[in-house]
Protein backbone atom coordinates (compact mmCIF):
# COMPACT_ATOMS: atom_id res chain seq x y z
CA UNK A 1 0.00 0.00 0.00
CA UNK A 2 2.20 3.55 -1.36
CA UNK A 3 0.93 5.38 1.78
CA UNK A 4 2.56 8.58 2.45
CA UNK A 5 2.16 10.14 6.10
CA UNK A 6 3.12 12.67 8.34
CA UNK A 7 3.30 12.93 12.39
CA UNK A 8 3.38 15.12 14.92
CA UNK A 9 3.38 15.31 19.00
CA UNK A 10 1.59 18.48 20.07
CA UNK A 11 2.44 20.21 23.01
CA UNK A 12 -0.44 21.84 24.71
CA UNK A 13 0.46 24.44 27.73
CA UNK A 14 -1.90 25.99 29.40
CA UNK A 15 -1.53 28.11 32.93
CA UNK A 16 -1.66 24.77 34.93
CA UNK A 17 -0.54 21.87 32.97
CA UNK A 18 0.82 20.70 30.38
CA UNK A 19 -0.61 17.91 27.67
CA UNK A 20 0.10 16.33 24.83
CA UNK A 21 -1.93 15.53 21.42
CA UNK A 22 -0.55 13.08 18.74
CA UNK A 23 -1.79 14.89 14.96
CA UNK A 24 -1.26 12.90 12.01
CA UNK A 25 -2.20 13.10 8.01
CA UNK A 26 -2.00 9.88 5.62
CA UNK A 27 -2.31 10.20 2.07
CA UNK A 28 -2.51 7.76 -1.12
CA UNK A 29 -2.80 8.91 -4.41
CA UNK A 30 -5.92 9.47 -6.13
CA UNK A 31 -5.34 6.56 -9.21
CA UNK A 32 -4.40 4.42 -6.24
CA UNK A 33 -6.75 1.56 -4.85
CA UNK A 34 -6.19 1.56 -1.00
CA UNK A 35 -5.33 -1.71 0.47
CA UNK A 36 -6.06 -2.91 3.98
CA UNK A 37 -2.70 -3.48 5.46
CA UNK A 38 -2.89 -6.22 8.36
CA UNK A 39 -0.26 -4.11 10.09
CA UNK A 40 -2.58 -1.45 10.35
CA UNK A 41 -5.79 -3.01 10.73
CA UNK A 42 -7.30 -6.05 12.82
CA UNK A 43 -9.40 -9.13 11.87
CA UNK A 44 -12.75 -7.05 12.52
CA UNK A 45 -11.64 -4.08 11.05
CA UNK A 46 -10.49 -6.14 7.72
CA UNK A 47 -13.86 -7.63 7.92
CA UNK A 48 -15.87 -4.39 8.34
CA UNK A 49 -13.90 -2.16 5.69
CA UNK A 50 -14.47 -5.54 3.08
CA UNK A 51 -17.97 -4.92 3.58
CA UNK A 52 -18.24 -1.54 2.45
CA UNK A 53 -19.81 -1.45 -1.32
CA UNK A 54 -18.93 2.01 -2.00
CA UNK A 55 -14.92 2.90 -3.04
CA UNK A 56 -15.19 6.30 -1.45
CA UNK A 57 -16.58 5.00 1.58
CA UNK A 58 -13.87 2.19 1.64
CA UNK A 59 -11.05 5.38 0.94
CA UNK A 60 -12.73 7.22 3.73
CA UNK A 61 -12.63 4.85 5.98
CA UNK A 62 -9.02 3.35 5.53
CA UNK A 63 -7.59 7.52 5.43
CA UNK A 64 -9.56 8.09 8.95
CA UNK A 65 -8.49 4.95 10.55
CA UNK A 66 -5.43 4.94 9.62
CA UNK A 67 -4.86 8.99 10.51
CA UNK A 68 -6.53 7.69 13.64
CA UNK A 69 -3.94 4.82 15.10
CA UNK A 70 -1.00 6.88 13.62
CA UNK A 71 -2.00 9.89 15.72
CA UNK A 72 -2.46 7.80 18.79
CA UNK A 73 0.60 5.89 17.66
CA UNK A 74 2.61 8.76 17.63
CA UNK A 75 1.43 10.31 21.23
CA UNK A 76 1.33 6.96 22.46
CA UNK A 77 4.59 6.14 21.15
CA UNK A 78 3.14 2.81 20.50
CA UNK A 79 4.09 0.77 17.43
CA UNK A 80 1.64 -2.26 17.36
CA UNK A 81 -1.55 -0.09 15.49
CA UNK A 82 -3.53 -3.38 15.42
CA UNK A 83 -3.79 -2.61 19.04
CA UNK A 84 -5.45 0.97 18.68
CA UNK A 85 -9.13 0.40 17.55
CA UNK A 86 -12.12 3.08 16.51
CA UNK A 87 -15.58 2.94 17.04
CA UNK A 88 -18.33 4.82 16.59
CA UNK A 89 -20.83 6.39 19.68
CA UNK A 90 -24.26 7.46 19.78
CA UNK A 91 -24.11 10.84 17.67
CA UNK A 92 -21.78 8.75 14.85
CA UNK A 93 -18.86 9.93 16.82
CA UNK A 94 -15.29 8.35 16.63
CA UNK A 95 -14.46 6.89 19.86
CA UNK A 96 -10.79 5.35 20.77
CA UNK A 97 -9.71 2.66 22.52
CA UNK A 98 -5.72 2.32 23.11
CA UNK A 99 -5.91 -0.21 25.96
CA UNK A 100 -4.52 1.70 27.99
CA UNK A 101 -6.15 3.76 31.56
CA UNK A 102 -4.99 7.03 29.76
CA UNK A 103 -8.43 8.78 28.80
CA UNK A 104 -7.97 9.66 24.80
CA UNK A 105 -9.94 10.88 22.57
CA UNK A 106 -9.86 11.52 18.71
CA UNK A 107 -11.10 13.67 15.84
CA UNK A 108 -11.06 12.44 12.30
CA UNK A 109 -11.46 14.26 9.04
CA UNK A 110 -10.80 13.10 5.49
CA UNK A 111 -11.21 14.66 2.18
CA UNK A 112 -10.19 13.22 -1.34
CA UNK A 113 -6.99 11.81 -0.92
CA UNK A 114 -6.24 13.07 2.50
CA UNK A 115 -6.99 11.43 5.94
CA UNK A 116 -5.98 13.84 9.22
CA UNK A 117 -6.62 13.24 12.88
CA UNK A 118 -5.93 14.21 16.09
CA UNK A 119 -5.67 12.23 19.26
CA UNK A 120 -6.07 14.35 22.47
CA UNK A 121 -6.77 14.00 26.63
CA UNK A 122 -10.70 13.75 27.11
CA UNK A 123 -10.30 16.45 29.06
CA UNK A 124 -8.99 19.01 26.58
CA UNK A 125 -11.22 18.65 23.44
CA UNK A 126 -9.96 19.08 19.95
CA UNK A 127 -11.15 19.26 16.74
CA UNK A 128 -10.13 18.57 13.07
CA UNK A 129 -11.28 19.46 9.66
CA UNK A 130 -9.43 19.39 6.40
CA UNK A 131 -10.90 20.66 3.01
CA UNK A 132 -9.71 21.21 -0.34
CA UNK A 133 -10.28 25.12 -1.83
CA UNK A 134 -12.96 24.55 -4.92
CA UNK A 135 -14.57 27.75 -5.97
CA UNK A 136 -17.14 26.01 -7.41
CA UNK A 137 -18.55 25.50 -3.82
CA UNK A 138 -18.47 29.30 -3.07
CA UNK A 139 -21.95 29.81 -3.63
CA UNK A 140 -23.12 26.81 -1.16
CA UNK A 141 -20.48 27.94 1.71
CA UNK A 142 -21.58 31.35 1.38
CA UNK A 143 -24.79 30.70 1.63
CA UNK A 144 -24.63 29.49 5.10
CA UNK A 145 -22.09 32.44 6.51
CA UNK A 146 -23.19 35.12 8.20
CA UNK A 147 -22.63 38.97 7.02
CA UNK A 148 -20.72 39.62 9.81
CA UNK A 149 -18.31 37.20 9.50
CA UNK A 150 -18.60 37.52 6.26
CA UNK A 151 -17.29 41.40 6.05
CA UNK A 152 -14.71 41.20 9.02
CA UNK A 153 -13.17 38.04 7.17
CA UNK A 154 -12.89 40.39 3.96
CA UNK A 155 -10.45 42.44 5.90
CA UNK A 156 -8.18 40.16 6.60
CA UNK A 157 -8.43 37.49 4.11
CA UNK A 158 -8.98 38.80 0.15
CA UNK A 159 -9.20 35.44 -1.53
CA UNK A 160 -12.98 34.78 -1.13
CA UNK A 161 -12.60 30.88 -1.69
CA UNK A 162 -10.09 30.46 0.81
CA UNK A 163 -12.06 33.26 3.28
CA UNK A 164 -15.51 30.61 2.68
CA UNK A 165 -12.77 27.67 3.13
CA UNK A 166 -11.44 28.52 6.38
CA UNK A 167 -14.88 29.49 7.97
CA UNK A 168 -16.19 26.09 6.78
CA UNK A 169 -13.39 24.22 8.01
CA UNK A 170 -13.09 26.13 11.55
CA UNK A 171 -16.73 25.88 11.88
CA UNK A 172 -17.10 22.02 11.42
CA UNK A 173 -13.96 21.55 13.69
CA UNK A 174 -15.59 23.35 16.16
CA UNK A 175 -18.60 20.94 15.64
CA UNK A 176 -16.46 17.82 16.37
CA UNK A 177 -15.51 19.61 19.71
CA UNK A 178 -19.28 19.85 20.32
CA UNK A 179 -20.29 16.30 18.74
CA UNK A 180 -23.21 17.77 17.14
CA UNK A 181 -21.89 18.11 13.56
CA UNK A 182 -23.65 20.50 10.97
CA UNK A 183 -26.77 19.25 12.30
CA UNK A 184 -26.91 22.88 14.37
CA UNK A 185 -28.01 26.30 12.66
CA UNK A 186 -24.78 27.30 10.87
CA UNK A 187 -25.14 30.77 12.45
CA UNK A 188 -24.73 29.39 16.06
CA UNK A 189 -21.06 28.08 14.43
CA UNK A 190 -20.12 32.09 13.54
CA UNK A 191 -16.93 32.78 13.62
CA UNK A 192 -15.84 36.68 15.06
CA UNK A 193 -12.83 37.24 14.49
CA UNK A 194 -9.72 36.22 12.62
CA UNK A 195 -5.86 37.08 12.76
CA UNK A 196 -3.62 36.03 10.67
CA UNK A 197 0.06 35.36 11.79
CA UNK A 198 2.76 33.99 9.80
CA UNK A 199 1.84 31.22 8.21
CA UNK A 200 -1.58 30.43 10.05
CA UNK A 201 -4.65 32.18 10.89
CA UNK A 202 -6.25 32.23 14.30
CA UNK A 203 -10.53 32.52 14.52
CA UNK A 204 -12.79 32.66 17.56
CA UNK A 205 -15.88 32.42 17.87
CA UNK A 206 -19.56 34.10 19.05
CA UNK A 207 -21.12 31.71 20.61
CA UNK A 208 -18.22 29.85 22.17
CA UNK A 209 -15.62 32.33 23.44
CA UNK A 210 -13.86 29.18 25.57
CA UNK A 211 -12.65 27.91 21.57
CA UNK A 212 -10.57 29.14 18.87
CA UNK A 213 -9.32 27.76 15.77
CA UNK A 214 -5.92 27.41 14.00
CA UNK A 215 -6.35 26.94 10.02
CA UNK A 216 -3.50 26.57 7.69
CA UNK A 217 -3.29 26.79 4.10
CA UNK A 218 -1.36 24.27 3.05
CA UNK A 219 -0.97 23.09 -1.61
CA UNK A 220 -4.81 23.83 -1.88
CA UNK A 221 -5.77 22.13 1.34
CA UNK A 222 -7.32 24.62 3.89
CA UNK A 223 -7.35 22.49 7.46
CA UNK A 224 -7.88 23.87 11.06
CA UNK A 225 -7.69 22.58 14.48
CA UNK A 226 -10.12 24.12 17.41
CA UNK A 227 -9.21 23.77 20.73
CA UNK A 228 -9.49 25.29 24.14
CA UNK A 229 -8.92 28.83 24.03
CA UNK A 230 -6.18 28.90 26.99
CA UNK A 231 -4.07 26.64 25.59
CA UNK A 232 -1.27 27.55 23.26
CA UNK A 233 0.61 25.51 21.42
CA UNK A 234 2.52 25.52 17.72
CA UNK A 235 2.88 23.78 14.40
CA UNK A 236 5.76 25.10 11.81
CA UNK A 237 3.81 25.83 8.56
CA UNK A 238 7.34 25.66 6.77
CA UNK A 239 7.64 22.50 7.74
CA UNK A 240 4.01 21.42 7.07
CA UNK A 241 4.29 22.73 3.96
CA UNK A 242 7.25 20.53 2.41
CA UNK A 243 5.29 17.67 4.14
CA UNK A 244 2.13 18.48 2.18
CA UNK A 245 4.18 18.88 -1.29
CA UNK A 246 5.35 15.54 -0.66
CA UNK A 247 1.51 14.61 -1.27
CA UNK A 248 1.87 15.43 -4.98
CA UNK A 249 -1.33 13.71 -6.27
CA UNK A 250 -3.95 15.43 -8.92
CA UNK A 251 -6.49 16.32 -6.66
CA UNK A 252 -4.06 18.65 -4.88
CA UNK A 253 -3.16 20.59 -8.23
CA UNK A 254 -6.63 20.96 -9.22
CA UNK A 255 -7.62 22.36 -5.38
CA UNK A 256 -4.42 24.68 -5.67
CA UNK A 257 -6.06 27.46 -7.50
CA UNK A 258 -7.65 30.18 -5.20
CA UNK A 259 -10.02 32.47 -6.59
Amino acid sequence: MQWRSFEKCIVLNRPDLTMNAGLSFVHIGEDKEPGIDPLIFGLDEMEYCQKLTFDVGKRNYLLGRTAAKRAASTMMSRSDLTKITISRGVFGQPVLHTGSPEKLAVSISHCQCMGAAIVFPEGSPMGIDVEAINPSRNETMASQMTVAEMESGATVISSKAFLLTLLWSSKEALSKVLRTGLTIPFELLEIETIQAYDGFYVSTFTHFPQYSAKTYLTCGYVWSIVAPRKSEWHLDPLQMQNHFLAFDCGCRKRSAIIK
